[in-house]
């Protein structure tokens, strides 16, 4: 587990400056959009449109 560890700090620190980028509000929205993808919602669909087709 120690491998990933540097992965996730460093995604942990970059998704925390685009959540967080006070220049540009597009950059922080998608990044915002980008970030809740991985709450599990799109696996639920993504995996029901595959069971679909």
């Amino acid at each position: 587990m120690r491998t990933i560890e540097p992965i996730a700090r460093m995604d942990l620190a970059f998704s925390l400056f685009c959540l967080g980028h006070r220049f540009n509000a597009q950059v922080a929205q998608v990044s915002r959009w980008v970030s809740r993808t991985g709450d599990g919602h799109l696996y639920l669909l993504l995996g029901v449109s595959v069971w679909l087709f």
